[in-house]
C-alpha cells in the first residue's frame, strides 16, 4: 500500500484524497481508520493520475485555483460551491523546445558534495 501525501489536499478539517489506482484506495481506507473523528475525508476519483496539487490549489477558504473548469464536477458537493479561478490555457508555442544536449540539470562539477 502506498499513498503519496501529494494525493491529499487538506482544507482545514477536510481532506480531499485523489484516488487514481488501487493503492490509493487502500491508503485512503487506512486514513479513514486512523483519522476518524478528527478529519472528514472526501474521495475524488481520477482527478489526476498523480498529484492532486497539479489540478487544484486552495487559495483561501471558498476560493481555489483549478487547472480546468471540469474540476468542480469531480469535487464533493460541499466544495462545488467554491469560486474557481481557471487560468487561460497556454499557447502551445509559448514553451521553448529543448534538445537532449540543451537541458542539463546537473553536472558533477556543480555538486558541492562531489569529492574530486
Amino acid at each position: 500500500m502506498m499513498l503519496d501525501g501529494a494525493q491529499v489536499l487538506r482544507l482545514g478539517r477536510d481532506l480531499v484524497v485523489n484516488i487514481a489506482q488501487a493503492n490509493h484506495t487502500r491508503g485512503v481506507e487506512w486514513l479513514e481508520r486512523h483519522l476518524a473523528g478528527r478529519y472528514r475525508i472526501h474521495r475524488v476519483y481520477r482527478m489526476a493520475d498523480n498529484h492532486i496539487d497539479s489540478m487544484l490549489l486552495a487559495l483561501r477558504p471558498g476560493v481555489s485555483l483549478a487547472r480546468h473548469d471540469g474540476i468542480r464536477d469531480l469535487l464533493p458537493e460541499p466544495l462545488q460551491s467554491w469560486k474557481f479561478i481557471v487560468p487561460p490555457q497556454p499557447d502551445t508555442g509559448a514553451f521553448p523546445a529543448y534538445g537532449d544536449a540543451d537541458l542539463v540539470l546537473t553536472r558533477r562539477r556543480y555538486l558541492p558534495w562531489h569529492v574530486r
